[in-house]
C-alpha cells in the first residue's frame, strides 16, 4: 500500500483530513493525478461481502472522467462526495498471503488458463484465487490473469460490464501497477453473479443498436459496452464475441423507434464544464438518497461518453433523451 499522507488518511477513515487535502492541496494537474491514483487503489482494495453498494471503482472512474473536463479546477464537491462514499467500506488485508503461500509451496506442475476457466464455471473462489496466483507467478506477475478473468466474467455482460469497463480504465490510469490487487478485486466480484458458458459471436455491433439505446435503452450498460468494444486489448476478439452476443439479445428484445427530437435542449450552448456543474448539483440535491445520487452520476457520465462518440443524427436523439432524463430525475440545469 502507498505511504502517502492522503492514502493513510483514507485508510484511517479520517474524512476531515482527507477532504482538507482535496480542497487545499490540489495545486496542479500532477497533484490531481496522484490523488486520483490513491483513490483508485483504495477502491480496488475494498472488501465486499455483498453487492448492496455500487463498487467504488465504477464511481471513481466516472468522477475522474467528469472532472477531466476541467483538470485545472478539479471539483472538490465531486471528490469529497466520493471520499464520503469510501467510508462505507473496509479494506481487504489478505491479498498478498495467497501469493506468499504459493511461493512457499515451491515448484509444482503449472496451471493453465483452461484450469482457471473451469474453476470460474464451478464458482469456487478459493480455487480461482490459487490458480490465479500460480499463473500470476509463472507469468512473472504480468496482467495475463486479469485479462483471462475478464474474458470469463464477460460471459455475463449484463451483470458485469459496468464493473469490468471501469476496472480496466482504472487499471490503465494506474499505468498497470498493482496488478495482483486488481486481480483480487475482480475475483471478489465473481461471487455475485453466475457465469454461463461462452456464447457464439454475433454480427451485430454496438453501432447497430446505438440509436435504439439512445432513445429508450440502458445508457449505463451501453456506454460501457461501446467503449470496451472500441478499446485495444490483447483479448479483444474474445471480448467482442460476448459483447456482440449482448448486442444481439438487445436487438431481438427491442424495437426500433424512429422518433425525432421534440425538445429545445441542445448541447451546443453548454459550457465546457457543463457535466461537472450538473454532477455537483446532483450531489448537493438534499432530496436525493445516496443511491439515487450515485446512480445519477453514473448515468451522467455515460451520457457524456455517448455524446462524445455520437454522430450528428445520434446527437439529436441523445439531446431528446437527455431532456427526458433531466425531467425524470429532476436534474437542475
Amino acid at each position: 500500500m502507498p505511504d502517502s499522507e492522503f492514502f493513510q488518511y483514507l485508510k484511517s477513515k479520517n474524512l476531515e483530513k482527507s477532504k482538507e487535502i482535496i480542497l487545499t492541496k490540489l495545486d496542479n494537474e500532477e497533484d490531481l493525478i496522484i490523488i486520483i491514483s490513491d483513490l483508485i487503489l483504495f477502491s480496488s482494495l475494498v472488501f465486499r461481502k455483498n453487492n448492496k453498494h455500487l463498487h467504488p471503482l465504477i464511481l471513481i472512474n466516472a468522477i475522474k472522467n467528469i472532472i477531466g473536463d476541467d483538470r485545472k479546477n478539479p471539483s472538490g464537491i465531486l471528490l469529497s462526495f466520493f471520499i464520503e462514499y469510501l467510508d462505507l467500506f473496509t479494506l481487504r488485508t489478505d491479498d498478498r498471503k495467497i501469493v506468499d503461500d504459493i511461493l512457499k509451496e515451491g515448484y509444482r506442475e503449472s496451471e493453465f488458463v483452461s484450469d482457471l476457466y473451469d474453476a470460474c464455471q464451478e464458482g469456487d473462489v478459493i480455487k480461482i484465487k490459487k490458480i490465479s496466483a500460480r499463473i500470476y507467478i509463472v507469468s512473472e506477475k504480468s496482467r495475463a490473469v486479469l485479462d483471462a478473468l475478464i474474458e470469463v466474467i464477460l460471459q455475463n455482460v449484463q451483470d458485469s460490464i459496468l464493473f469490468v469497463y471501469h476496472l480496466l480504465r482504472s487499471f490503465q490510469f494506474q499505468k498497470s501497477q498493482n496488478t495482483w490487487t486488481f486481480i483480487c478485486s475482480l475475483i471478489q466480484e465473481l461471487q455475485f453473479f453466475p457465469i454461463p458458458d461462452a456464447h457464439k459471436p454475433s454480427a451485430i455491433t454496438p453501432a447497430d443498436i446505438k440509436k435504439r439505446i439512445i432513445q429508450f435503452g440502458d445508457v449505463k450498460l451501453f456506454s460501457a459496452v461501446e467503449r470496451l468494444w472500441k478499446g485495444d486489448y490483447v483479448r479483444k476478439g474474445s471480448y467482442r464475441r460476448e459483447l456482440s452476443y449482448w448486442c444481439h439479445c438487445i436487438s431481438d428484445n427491442e424495437k426500433m423507434l424512429n422518433q425525432k427530437s421534440q425538445t429545445s435542449f441542445s448541447f451546443k450552448d453548454k459550457n465546457y464544464n457543463f457535466f461537472i456543474k450538473l454532477g455537483e448539483s446532483i450531489i448537493l440535491d438534499k432530496k436525493k438518497s445516496l443511491e439515487e445520487k450515485i446512480n445519477n452520476l453514473i448515468i451522467l457520465e455515460s451520457l457524456r461518453s455517448i455524446k462524445k462518440m455520437s454522430k450528428l443524427d445520434e446527437l439529436e436523439l441523445l439531446e431528446n433523451r437527455f431532456a427526458i432524463i433531466v425531467e425524470n430525475e429532476n436534474w437542475k440545469i
